[in-house]
């Protein structure tokens, strides 16, 4: 028996009964399915990367597979004193990570603690403040992570958001972007 069906790709018969009942474009479907979980599996695995050492004996997945790339920013603290790092762009932090002695010398101080969870499920408590940020010549507030002297400062999610600022993952570079107000009406 052969039934036409409105709304199918070019509404074409397809037997509805026994073992074949199934649309002529399904395989094609169940097809890029499966390719849709293999590709899934592979982004799985590469997660599943080494873990690198850093602060406080916690481990941090080593991204450099997925592409990383490193951003100028200034902090600036007390009585005009200021400090430049590089910063890697890291989308998967919350906040900035600052290593503790470079935030100590601007002045600035930790205003409470918040719970941080590592790639690899560790979690502990760091401490947190507010700093006076610049990237690209633009100021804003930013909330900080006191992190370890030895690490690398990272630019996290907060950050970006408070910039305005995108990624360009082809170019490894940040790009501006617009702020967002969808559901107010001007």
């Amino acid at each position: 028996m052969h039934k036409l069906l409105d709304g199918w790709p070019g509404d074409q018969p397809y037997n509805i009964d026994g073992p074949s009942a199934s649309p002529p474009f399904l395989p094609a479907i169940v097809a890029a399915e499966i390719e849709a979980v293999n590709l899934l599996e592979l982004l799985i695995d590469s997660v599943r990367s080494p873990y690198i050492s850093t602060a406080r004996g916690c481990q941090a997945w080593d991204n450099a597979a997925v592409g990383t790339f490193s951003q100028q920013l200034t902090l600036h603290g007390d009585a005009g004193s200021s400090e430049t790092l590089d910063g890697m762009v890291d989308t998967g932090a919350h906040f900035t990570v600052i290593p503790t002695s470079v935030l100590a010398r601007l002045g600035i101080r930790p205003s409470g603690e918040v719970p941080v969870q590592f790639a690899n499920g560790e979690l502990a408590l760091w401490s947190l403040g507010e700093a006076e940020a610049e990237i690209g010549g633009v100021r804003r507030p930013i909330l900080v992570l006191f992190g370890s002297d030895d690490a690398p400062a990272l630019i996290g999610a907060h950050t970006l958001e408070a910039f305005l600022l995108d990624i360009d993952v082809v170019e490894k570079k940040l790009v501006p972007k617009r702020a967002l107000l969808m559901n107010y009406h001007a």
